[in-house]
């Protein structure tokens, strides 16, 4: 049986990283590398880099770093042996009996999940479906979106669904895993779609991991009923269809964000494309950051009072602020865009979307709208409910403008919504901090450390290096680890640090070495000197300050440094 080093080897081989990269990012070449826009944080210059060769990614704006695995982790929220799970279900490689366990369940998930879609899709289409049929029909809806979007029907009866599966060889238990049936008032597990029209929801990799079920009678309540959260399925952190946009966002870079699923499909019906809907849920963060790692610009069009409502408003701040161009586009009261549609078709929502203006502009009206601007105090209220949304922004230019703007609305100083802003800034700075990365205002750069990141370079060329690098106490955090696991033959960017993981990924993916391993070594033992140096000056004029005697061993090992100073210097 193969270690579980060469499981990882063998997966890694077989999953290109700028193939697995590449389904999430849109990636240009840039020499031997690939480059685009990180999808772990919020950016308009890319910084995130691909070396297929080394099969390796680092983001220099906010470290993300590592190797396929480390990328499927961060991208989608999961731990290594979920990753490990996916990536060998992607390559075809068999996984040792104990790591299958777990694939084996969440496959056995999945398969329920398929077998529901399918018997739903042949409900639609028996004569048992013609009333979801009929609604179809009433709205427009063709049978090849049917086919695209894979619609359904959930027949009446307590447990038409739970006896199909049962049919099939699927365990109850399984079935109420997988979110498809719940408890009946007796006790008596029931379907919980029934006599509704459904809506498969997908992911990127077209995989059902939940459903939606809409009413088809005016008494059925609630009118839209949504899988509940399960291993795979988790509605703040998925949005309605990713596997029909995903693939349309690589070619135009821009999606479409509705509130319904008929909202998407009649979209897509009448050729827009890139449309995805929240859930009917306020726009989250995960669901914010699928959008920015994908596309460049998004067009919001909730129904009118969704689009007003407080909770609704902070999603779609986090959106604005989130570093996409996103404009919201006005629809009449009532309407929604498969009405626009229906009514205008192509035509009136294509001037729509031309009429549509910056989120932020619209966002800032719905807020003026509910204050007295008559009065100090409604300025105020209104000023606080802005500037927080402000405050995301990611560049300084960009708050400063829109300060500016907020102020001439508000016919108030700057100086005074600044004030109030740095009263509201302090959670909205951890936000932008945290997306960001650690190296978002780093100070001085330490010479050293750059040194010793040129030292580590040359190990990615010439690993057996490592047997002379033992004996250096590295300032880099992880260095040493990369350097014991290249001693020890062992893949750095495995390593259980995660310093250590990001900072071979940096290395790697980063240009060669600067100077050989020679004149980098005298040069980082020059740092320290100076450094040991700084130390001993420092220590020397603390106790002069304090009237103490200076240690002559203190004085002695000063005198020797710069001696060995000035030798190195003139050598």
């Amino acid at each position: 049986m193969p270690s579980s080093q060469d499981l990882v080897a063998e997966i890694r081989s077989r999953a290109p990283i700028a193939e697995v990269v590449g389904e999430t990012v849109a990636l240009r070449r840039q020499g031997r590398r690939l480059a685009g826009l990180c999808p772990f944080h919020s950016e308009r210059t890319p910084s995130f880099s691909v070396d297929p060769e080394r099969g390796l990614f680092y983001c220099f704006g906010c470290q993300a770093g590592g190797d396929v695995f480390a990328f499927v982790m961060r991208r989608d929220g999961i731990g290594f042996r979920d990753a490990l799970v996916q990536l060998a279900e992607r390559t075809g490689v068999t996984l040792p009996e104990e790591t299958s366990e777990r694939h084996r369940e969440l496959d056995a998930v999945r398969r329920v999940l398929e077998a529901a879609a399918a018997a739903y899709e042949q409900a639609l289409s028996a004569a048992v479906g013609k009333a979801a049929r009929d609604y179809l029909d009433s709205r427009q809806i063709g049978q090849a979106a049917r086919t695209t979007f894979r619609l359904g029907y959930a027949p009446e009866g307590p447990d038409w669904l739970l006896a199909t599966l049962r049919k099939g060889g699927f365990d109850p238990g399984l079935i109420m895993r997988a979110g498809l049936a719940q408890d009946g008032r007796q006790g008596q597990a029931i379907d919980r779609l029934r006599h509704r029209l459904v809506y498969p929801i997908r992911d990127r990799r077209g995989q059902v991991v939940g459903f939606g079920g809409r009413a088809l009678e005016s008494a059925q309540q609630p009118k839209y009923l949504n899988s509940p959260e399960t291993e795979l399925f988790h509605k703040g952190r998925t949005l309605y269809d990713l596997t029909v946009a995903t693939g349309e966002w690589r070619e135009g870079r821009q999606a479409v964000l509705v509130e319904g699923y008929m909202d998407v499909i009649a979209l897509h019906q009448a050729g827009v494309k890139g449309a995805v809907a929240s859930l009917g849920t306020a726009l989250t963060e995960e669901q914010v950051r699928i959008l920015a790692q994908a596309v460049d610009q998004v067009v919001v069009a909730y129904d009118a009072d969704a689009a007003g409502e407080h909770a609704t408003s902070r999603g779609l701040w986090l959106l604005a602020g989130s570093g996409v161009a996103a404009r919201v586009v006005r629809l009449p009261a009532g309407e929604d865009p498969d009405s626009v549609i229906q009514k205008g078709g192509e035509d009136a929502w294509t001037s729509a979307v031309d009429a549509a203006r910056r989120l932020i502009d619209a966002l800032t009206d719905q807020a003026l709208e509910d204050a007295d601007l008559t009065t100090p105090r409604g300025k105020r209220q209104a000023a606080q409910a802005v500037l927080p949304g402000i405050l995301q922004l990611r560049s300084p230019l960009e708050q400063n403008e829109e300060i500016q703007r907020l102020s001439q609305r508000l016919g108030v100083e700057e100086r005074g919504l600044w004030q109030e802003a740095r009263k509201l800034g302090a959670p909205q700075v951890r936000l932008a901090s945290r997306t960001a990365g650690p190296a978002a205002g780093a100070g001085k750069v330490d010479r050293q450390r750059l040194i010793e990141e040129e030292i580590l370079r040359i190990l990615v060329q010439e690993p057996e290096r490592a047997s002379q690098m033992t004996d250096l106490r590295f300032e880099t955090p992880g260095a040493d680890l990369v350097v014991r696991d290249c001693l020890l033959g062992a893949d750095p960017a495995r390593n259980e640090s995660a310093e250590a993981a990001q900072l071979w990924a940096r290395i790697s993916v980063g240009d060669g070495p600067v100077g050989t391993w020679e004149a980098l070594y005298r040069e980082w033992l020059g740092e320290g000197r100076k450094r040991r140096l700084r130390e001993l000056q420092e220590q020397v004029r603390q106790k002069e300050a304090g009237g103490e005697p200076v240690p002559a061993s203190l004085l002695k090992e000063l005198s020797e440094l710069k001696q060995e100073d000035e030798r190195s210097r003139h050598a």
